[in-house]
């Protein structure tokens, strides 16, 4: 029985070495001593068997090591590769709410400018038309004080002239465009001259004086259009100085903007590359997880089978 067994596991080598696999595990003292009586050259043969046996679980148990230990080293990597990922996200993500918080101050700084503007401009606004009332009435007061001066150095002249305006007579002023509200005061003025020709200079200074008063309106009339001119001017200077630092703020908000906008591509950019690295990593520690499962589970089983396996090989070792 025992030579046609031998004979069996000598003739098919691959179900020799699973047969005496199954032997050797089940009762390795056992199964050595079964081969007491054999020829040494069988006995070789089964040395021959067990060490390649021996070979294939070294073999098997290396391969699930270096397996593990490669599944080890990408997740190394992958977790490396997650930890830079996630740093260049989160720093990209710091520099684009520090570009927000810059655009969120720039639209205060634009919106402040932006009320200035508005007020400058009411303020230009009201210099306008308080410039165009005052040259209005300039207008009005100088055209009034010109017509009445051409008259009074009419009187003056004639006034200067007097015995030959008492030859033309009273009448002279009769066809002259005299304002109503020196047509009782010119004739009088002329009577006057006319009743005491004594009196003439000092009539001739009394229009003088009212020359001089017309003329110290035209000042006053012409130095408040002036000063109204200069309020405009300065409102305008004020209202240009404005809305050029409205543009200014316009640019720097549309600069602080394009950034913000800029790094807002980066930190999306980035994120998806943080999310493409966790989808890896976590793959990485899934397999690794499984490959140190399956080495935990069957290197213990493969050391003790190589332990009954020499044990085995040393009983027959000592047959020989």
């Amino acid at each position: 029985m025992l030579s046609f067994f031998l004979i069996q596991l000598l003739a098919l080598s691959a179900y020799a070495r699973y047969s005496i696999f199954n032997e050797v595990i089940k009762d390795p003292v056992s199964f050595a001593q079964t081969f007491s009586q054999v020829n040494p050259d069988q006995v070789k043969e089964i040395i021959h068997i067990i060490e390649g046996l021996i070979s294939d679980g070294q073999t098997k148990k290396s391969d699930i090591i270096n397996t593990h230990e490669e599944a080890v080293s990408v997740l190394k990597g992958a977790t490396q590769d997650l930890n830079d990922a996630l740093w260049v996200y989160e720093t990209a993500r710091g520099e684009r709410l520090e570009a927000d918080i810059e655009v969120a101050k720039l639209e205060n700084v634009l919106a402040a400018k932006e009320d200035e503007e508005r007020a400058a401009s009411d303020k230009k606004d009201f210099a306008t038309a308080e410039l165009n009332t005052a040259q209005a009435f300039m207008d009005s007061e100088v055209a009034r004080i010109n017509g009445e001066k051409a008259i009074f150095e009419q009187v003056i002249d004639i006034l200067g002239n007097l015995p030959e305006s008492l030859i033309e007579g009273s009448d002279s002023f009769q066809n002259q465009n005299i304002p109503s509200h020196l047509a009782p005061i010119v004739p009088a003025l002329i009577q006057a001259a006319r009743a005491n020709p004594g009196a003439v200079s000092k009539v001739i200074k009394l229009v003088e004086d009212l020359i001089a008063a017309g003329e110290q309106v035209r000042a006053d009339v012409t130095a408040a259009r002036d000063g109204k001119q200069n309020n405009l001017d300065h409102a305008t200077d004020i209202h240009d100085a404005a809305v050029a630092a409205t543009i200014a703020a316009q640019d720097d908000l549309k600069a602080a903007e394009d950034v913000a906008a800029k790094k807002l591509a980066i930190e999306e950019d980035l994120e998806q590359k943080w999310e493409d690295a966790t989808a890896v990593h976590d793959a990485a520690e899934k397999d690794e997880a499984a490959k140190r499962a399956i080495r935990e589970k069957e290197v213990p089983i493969l050391d003790s089978e190589d332990e009954s396996l020499h044990k085995v090989l040393e009983i027959l070792e000592g047959l020989l």
